[in-house]
């Protein structure tokens, strides 16, 4: 089934929805449906399927792993019934901090390989076994030759009046993500409704980087006589980002 097919395939049946599992696509594919239906809190049940003759789906070679089947949810019969759920969680930046070096220690190391490289470059010891002084011997005393021939990149005042700015800290904060979901469901035999509202918001661990979703969604099931029966569904969303 392809990309094109399953989209259309799900706008024509929203109560019914099934991405392939092909290889290792199964999370991509289930993106696709997050998608089209908004917040979970819509989606009933999933399970996979086989694709074997006794399976009710039929797909093509792609599928030969199974399908995934989501079921959104519906009114029932009964009396109406308001549910909610919502959720609140904290993120912060990992505190790798202590990894990182500071103005001084940089200026340090930068010097420090000008000078290492410059060993590397002359192929003495230890990366090589070019004799710089002469002495028949290829040891530390090349080395110091070579470390000694180029001037240090900072100055020691210049280290010395070494500046920091915390990069990390002037793009990052800490962020908050929550989650309410509130639905209305319920009807009689011939008459059953479900309604849904979803908000979400992640502030985002990056500076203005902020994600807001509002989502409704409500469904309307209608039979008419013992023949007739009209399926109503309207969605609304917005997002700010």
């Amino acid at each position: 089934m392809s990309k094109e097919t399953f989209k259309a395939f799900a706008r024509n049946h929203p109560e019914l929805a099934t991405s392939v599992l092909k290889n290792n696509t199964t999370w991509q594919k289930l993106y696709e449906i997050y998608e089209i239906y908004g917040e979970s809190s819509n989606i009933w049940n999933t399970y996979i399927t086989q694709n074997t003759a006794a399976s009710p789906i039929r797909t093509n070679s792609a599928s030969a792993n199974g399908v995934i089947i989501i079921t959104t949810k519906r009114g029932k019969e009964g009396k109406p019934q308001l549910t909610y759920n919502g959720s609140y969680t904290l993120q912060a930046q990992k505190p790798y901090y202590a990894k990182l070096m500071d103005g001084k220690t940089f200026m340090e190391q930068q010097n420090f390989w000008i000078h290492e490289r410059e060993a590397l470059n002359k192929n003495t010891y230890p990366y090589g076994n070019v004799d710089l002084n002469g002495d028949g011997v290829v040891d530390i005393q090349d080395y110091n030759l070579a470390y000694g021939s180029v001037s240090d990149y900072y100055t020691a005042s210049e280290i010395a009046d070494a500046k920091n700015f915390d990069w990390l800290d002037f793009i990052t904060d800490r962020a908050f993500v929550t989650e309410h979901n509130v639905s209305l469901q319920g009807g009689t035999e011939s008459t059953k409704y479900f309604a849904s509202y979803n908000y979400f918001l992640n502030d985002g661990i990056l500076k203005n980087s902020k994600l807001a979703r509002n989502t409704f969604r409500m469904n309307l099931d209608q039979r008419i006589g013992k023949r007739v029966s009209i399926d109503f569904i309207a969605c609304h969303e917005t997002v700010l980002y």
